[in-house]
């Protein structure tokens, strides 16, 4: 039984780890001269500079609204019926995840080692419309990220650990949040192990964020955890 167990585990961690691979090469796909063409015959350069990671990003939160409605609404009325408790835990968990990015960042400047990775997506969002990366950034973004690393990813696996296993279910949020940060990287970012280490700023909000979701198991609680800390993020 318990060998049953663990293949069913280690198949669902592979096929975690498949969706997020078709997430990521979906990112690749538009990188190809073809493709890009392909985009250039709809609209112009001007366009898809303006608006392509709200088109990206929309068609993939509405592809998961279709696949997961049942569990998003059963989360909602969760989350409605036990409002204040969840409430406190999203407080509890920005003011940690406050408190380790502060140390991180602390940690990286002594070290001089690169910068807060936000920095170049703030940059790009006023370059190219701050009204359109804000929606994206703040709302459309980590809904996606959230419905693929805390409701898919992260529970898929966790509903095959024994309650009791604190072990695999820590390895499991480490994991998981490991995932969400190298989902931020761009290629260019792997040729440069300093900027690669700025990127422990994301691995915290990751964790928090993944440790938020074991204690409530609910993606609305981690989903206004992401929104707040990307709109703290764009706004300041």
């Amino acid at each position: 039984m318990e060998q049953t167990a663990q293949t069913s585990v280690r198949h669902t961690v592979m096929h975690s780890i498949t969706v997020l691979s078709f997430f990521i090469l979906i990112h690749i796909v538009f990188e190809i001269r073809a493709v890009s063409r392909l985009l250039l015959s709809i609209a112009d350069r001007h366009f898809w500079n303006t608006y392509f990671d709200m088109v990206f990003y929309g068609l993939f939160a509405v592809l998961l609204i279709v696949i997961q409605h049942r569990r998003l609404t059963q989360s909602l009325k969760e989350f409605v019926r036990n409002f204040i408790g969840y409430l406190r835990h999203i407080a509890m968990a920005l003011v940690a995840a406050f408190v380790l990015i502060a140390l991180s960042s602390v940690l990286l400047e002594y070290f001089a080692i690169g910068g807060n990775p936000n920095q170049a997506m703030l940059e790009k969002s006023s370059s190219i419309g701050p009204v359109t990366e804000g929606i994206t950034i703040m709302l459309i973004g980590p809904f996606v990220e959230e419905m693929i690393f805390r409701d898919y990813i992260y529970e898929e696996v966790r509903i095959r650990l024994d309650g009791n296993r604190k072990g695999l279910i820590c390895t499991w949020i480490v994991f998981t949040s490991l995932l969400f940060t190298l989902n931020h990287f761009s290629p260019e970012d792997f040729t440069d192990v300093r900027v690669m280490a700025s990127y422990l700023v994301i691995f915290f909000e990751g964790l928090a964020m993944t440790a938020l979701y074991e204690k409530d198991r609910n993606v609305i609680s981690t989903l206004i955890f992401h929104v707040t800390m990307n709109s703290v993020a764009f706004l300041t």
